[in-house]
């Protein structure tokens, strides 16, 4: 009973904006088996599918992406599905870190990204 009451407060909730995540009630279920720690995370915002609200039902899987930005790392937790029409989304996740190297008075920042399936 309680993943309905869940999947109705998703639901209620949904609309065609980005949303932030301030409770693990607020993570859409497809990535709750995720591990993210929302004490640690500066920010952690939910992206909507791009779907009209009179389109959505209750048992959709309704945001595209988590973005999940802590002190080091963004990590982006994305919808995907195989090709069978009616197959169960599953969520990848890029993670990408930031790094920094002073090799002179300048400091030099870049990213590197890994995706996990």
């Amino acid at each position: 009973m309680a993943t309905t009451t869940a999947s109705t407060t998703e639901y209620d909730r949904f609309g065609p904006w980005i949303d932030q995540v301030r409770t693990p009630q607020d993570v859409p279920r497809l990535y709750r088996d995720h591990a993210i720690d929302l004490d640690s995370a500066r920010l952690v915002l939910k992206v909507p599918r791009n779907i009209t609200r009179r389109d959505a039902t209750p048992d959709m899987d309704l945001y595209d992406h988590l973005l999940v930005l802590d002190a080091t790392r963004l990590t982006v937790l994305s919808r995907r599905t195989t090709g069978e029409q009616h197959a169960t989304p599953r969520p990848a996740a890029t993670t990408c870190g930031t790094s920094r190297a002073r090799t002179s008075p300048r400091s030099t920042t870049w990213s590197t990204c890994s995706t996990a399936r």
